[in-house]
């Protein structure tokens, strides 16, 4: 069927933007939604100074 079993799996991303409360808000929104199909949740959020 194509399917592959995976019992657990870490995904990390980056988002270059200006981290007022909304933006913030805005990408969990987005992170939830992408993850969700798949059994997936947003664990933590770290901030990276250039």
């Amino acid at each position: 069927d194509g399917k592959v079993e995976i019992e657990e799996s870490t995904c990390y991303c980056t988002k270059k933007m200006v981290p007022t409360e909304e933006a913030i808000a805005k990408a969990q929104q987005e992170l939830e939604a992408l993850s969700a199909p798949f059994g997936g949740r947003v664990d933590d959020w770290s901030l990276e100074r250039p």
